[in-house]
This record gives structure tokens, sequence and C-alpha cells, in this order.
């Protein structure tokens, strides 16, 4: 099968973003093993085959197999977290600094007015691959973007 150059091209961008990568799980079932020779046939697999995805029919084939399929963080429907300190509220490409870590910018036009101290928030999964904050205390909601 003869692919177009731009499906190569972008399969390569998206190999880089993640595809190539071995899960953790695969590499946590192979330093379990604590027989040598099985250890190290494991992980020889596992070399073999990122080998293998990093061609570009292997790049192409990696991007069809994983079309349309969810990924471990495709499960996860939401997450809740708090912004620390008073939250006044937001306007358009505001950033929420949250406690685990994350920073979400408001990606819409949308603001509100809000007194909230250390609220709690949950961001969840919305249309479209879009994502909602919402805030404990307050029937607001603000489209976000992850940016950290």
């Amino acid at each position: 099968m003869k692919l177009p150059l731009f499906v190569l091209i972008g399969s390569m961008s998206l190999a880089g973003a993640g595809f190539a990568q071995v899960a953790d799980s695969e590499l946590l079932r192979c330093a379990d093993l604590t027989e040598t020779a099985a250890r190290l046939t494991c992980f020889d697999d596992l070399a073999a085959g990122a080998k293998k995805r990093q061609t570009p029919q292997g790049r192409a084939a990696a991007i069809v197999q994983a079309f349309g399929a969810p990924t471990a963080s495709d499960q996860t429907q939401s997450i809740d977290s708090e912004i620390e300190g008073l939250l006044e509220g937001w306007g358009p490409n505001t950033l929420f600094r949250l406690k685990n870590g994350q920073v979400w910018r408001v990606n819409d036009g949308s603001s509100a007015t809000l007194y909230l101290q250390s609220p709690k928030v949950t961001v969840r999964r919305a249309a479209l691959g879009s994502f909602l904050m919402e805030f404990e205390g307050s029937k607001e909601t603000a489209r976000v973007r992850r940016l950290q």
C-alpha cells in the first residue's frame, strides 16, 4: 500500500507524540520477571516493537491501529482539584493554576465574577474534545484548555 506524503509526515509527528511509547505496564511486566533469560527476552521484544514502529510503515500502521481507540487518558472523564486562594472570577484567556500542578486557560470569550475562597474544581470532558471547569459553590462553568 502506497501512502501519500502528507500521511507519512503526519504519522511521523504523531508517532513522536506518543504512539511509539511503551506503556509503563509493559515495562513493569518485564521488570517483574525473575528469570534472567525471560526478562531479557521480554525487554528485547519491547525493543523490537519500538524499532518496527520507527519505520514509515510502522508509524502508519500504529496510527491506523490507534485511530478511534480510547487511550488511558481518554478513559478519564474528569479530575478534581482546587484553586488556592481567592478566585474573583475570570475573563478570556484567564489562567487557572490548580493545586495538582496543572494549568488551564479559559478557551472562549466567557467571563464571570465569583468570590470563592480556595474553591474545589472539577474539570470534565465536554463535546468535541473540549473541557469544562466547574467550581464548587457556583453554577458557573468555564470552557478551558490545558496548558501544563
